[in-house]
């Protein structure tokens, strides 16, 4: 191969390699919350994601966050920023994303998370559901999974809790979460039937 040639291939490659930069919201099912992410990616730096989201605010020690509608999303970066209301350095990259809605009744997170995982399964891709657990054993909620390679969808219901402390408990409401991101084990998880909406 001549040298002029060589060149183009290197560069048409390097091209390429930046069109695979694909949107969030390119990989997600229209009806989840992270659909709107059009403007986001994966391995995105700093600086350029504050340019695209400058409604985003720090999140200490994990990135950035905003609402979007009725959701509060998290965009976790790594390296994270290492003291609480700075943002990350500059070359941190986005690794992950979540949205999360708190709901007024365990009746009501669990039928959203019914509606989540029927967006999750439209596509006929294979999702599998596991039972989330509470310090005493009982159910906490549940969690529907995507796995894409490695990294996953998951959208998880929780019930509402309240969390021991000094003076008074800290309620919890019950809610739905979208995470996506890098695939986690689910060790000590119940795998469920996913529910057939």
């Amino acid at each position: 191969m001549r040298k002029g040639t060589r060149a183009i291939v290197v560069l048409w490659a390097a091209l390429s390699a930046c069109d695979a930069r694909q949107p969030i919201a390119k990989q997600v099912p229209a009806e989840l919350p992270l659909a709107t992410l059009d403007s986001v990616w994966f391995g995105m730096r700093t600086k350029a994601f504050r340019i695209q989201r400058p409604n985003a605010r720090v999140a200490p020690y994990i990135g950035y966050q905003e609402s979007i509608g009725d959701y509060h999303v998290l965009y976790a970066f790594w390296p994270a920023a290492r003291a609480e209301n700075t943002h990350p350095a500059s070359l941190a990259e986005l690794y992950e994303v979540s949205a999360a809605r708190d709901l007024r009744s365990d009746a009501a997170a669990e039928s959203a998370w019914h509606t989540l995982v029927a967006s999750l399964t439209r596509k006929g891709d294979h999702v599998r559901c596991f039972e989330l657990r509470d310090d005493n054993g009982g159910s906490a909620g549940a969690v529907a999974v995507e796995q894409r390679g490695d990294s996953e969808i998951a959208a998880e219901y929780h019930r509402a809790y309240s969390i021991p402390s000094i003076g008074r408990d800290w309620h919890v409401p019950a809610g739905v979460t979208v995470t996506f991101g890098p695939g986690r084990e689910r060790q000590g998880a119940d795998p469920i039937p996913c529910p057939r909406v």
